[in-house]
């Protein structure tokens, strides 16, 4: 089997761990002192042990697109705005010296999210997507943290949708989108287990001097998604921001890219609306 390694993630992280900082009294702050040799021994490791964690013998790296960006900041512009922080030092020797050594998958304009999505879940393929992406729990496919696990986890089509919905609702600070105001985890997966409609009305309070107030009631069962647009027009959400967190939360699966075309067929309720890049 193939263990398709989130190459992105890898590398910051062997790059990281090798690098230290002083301050050289230069008055320009901490310093990087990186050996660029150990960084790439210590990837190489860890390709090792993800790989055999993954119960795997063949490493593929998953690489996101250098100086490409991803469909998703057309969907919004605010998309990982705030990932600021310069790469560790060795970071693009580390890459390079890891391509040269490993079957490398990489596509302009796609995140290595979406490359680990699209191959992960290729019917009939014999993979393990290796991540410690808490987003690949909406694969449905073969997942393994290797961070947290030691072997991997079947991701059943059901579950992963759900936990895509969930991930819609509750936003991803770090990725830049903010889901439906005021729904958390817990929230969130008990409106995916019992659906209901939220209703607006409006009420009126006093007695002598009665005052319309709007109130949100609780209603009939439905499904999921009316049950999201229900709880983001209350938050003061369109349906259509709605889809586009939906779509920012998506890891693209196999059939949702057309490579010959260049075309990202994103979801949508009514079904797929093409994007091309």
């Amino acid at each position: 089997m193939r263990a398709l390694l989130d190459g992105d993630m890898l590398i910051y992280r062997a790059a990281f761990a090798s690098q230290t900082t002083v301050d050289l009294g230069d008055g320009l702050g901490n310093t990087p002192i990186v050996d660029e040799d150990e960084a790439i021994a210590e990837a190489m490791r860890l390709v090792r042990k993800w790989t055999k964690l993954a119960r795997c013998t063949e490493p593929v790296l998953v690489l996101s697109a250098v100086k490409s960006d991803s469909f998703r900041h057309r969907l919004w512009p605010a998309y990982k705005a705030n990932r600021t922080a310069e790469k560790p030092a060795a970071y693009n020797a580390v890459r390079a010296a890891l391509s040269d050594e490993l079957e490398v998958l990489a596509e302009p304009g796609l995140e290595a999210d979406d490359l680990l999505g699209i191959y992960g879940t290729e019917p009939g393929a014999e993979v393990v997507v290796v991540s410690g992406d808490k987003d690949m729990k909406t694969l449905p496919t073969l997942v393994l943290n290797p961070m947290h696990e030691d072997k991997p986890t079947r991701i059943r089509p059901t579950v992963a949708d759900q936990m895509w919905m969930k991930q819609t609702m509750v936003g991803d600070a770090v990725d830049g989108y903010p889901g439906i105001p005021k729904v958390g985890p817990v929230t969130a997966q008990n409106l995916i287990l019992n659906p209901t409609r939220l209703r607006k009305t409006v009420q009126y309070v006093g007695k002598r001097n009665p005052k319309p107030v709007e109130k949100w009631v609780e209603g009939e069962p439905c499904s999921v998604w009316q049950a999201m647009v229900d709880r983001a027009a209350r938050a003061g959400l369109t349906e259509a921001e709605l889809v586009a967190q939906a779509q920012l939360a998506r890891i693209l699966r196999h059939g949702d890219w057309n490579q010959d075309t260049r075309t990202v067929r994103l979801w949508t309720p009514n079904g797929p609306k093409e994007l091309p890049l």
